[in-house]
């Protein structure tokens, strides 16, 4: 799904526990709630990041989470969303 909405004006969240990622790592990341992209989780507040979702940040993004945490249990990710053209276009919780 990221690399199908992957452009220029799109941009990606993760919420959970994601401390086991290099996502922060990822240049453009940020830590604050966009006003499309807003954290999904208020108690027991979790890590939240969004980042640029262009073709050129995807294999980072992959490279970051792929096989570094789960999507089960209350570990790893549990709520991804995707804006483009400033709308939400993708959301997976789980």
């Amino acid at each position: 799904m990221m690399r199908s909405l992957a452009h220029e004006h799109a941009r990606v969240s993760f919420e959970g526990r994601l401390s086991d990622t290099e996502l922060h790592k990822i240049v453009g990341a940020s830590f604050d709630e966009t006003e499309v992209l807003r954290r999904n989780t208020t108690s027991a507040r979790m890590d939240f990041v969004v980042l640029p979702l262009t073709p050129g940040t995807v294999p980072e993004i992959e490279k970051a989470i792929v096989s570094k945490v789960g999507f089960k249990n209350s570990a790893g990710i549990v709520h991804v969303q995707i804006e483009a053209h400033s709308r939400l276009a993708f959301v997976c919780v789980r």
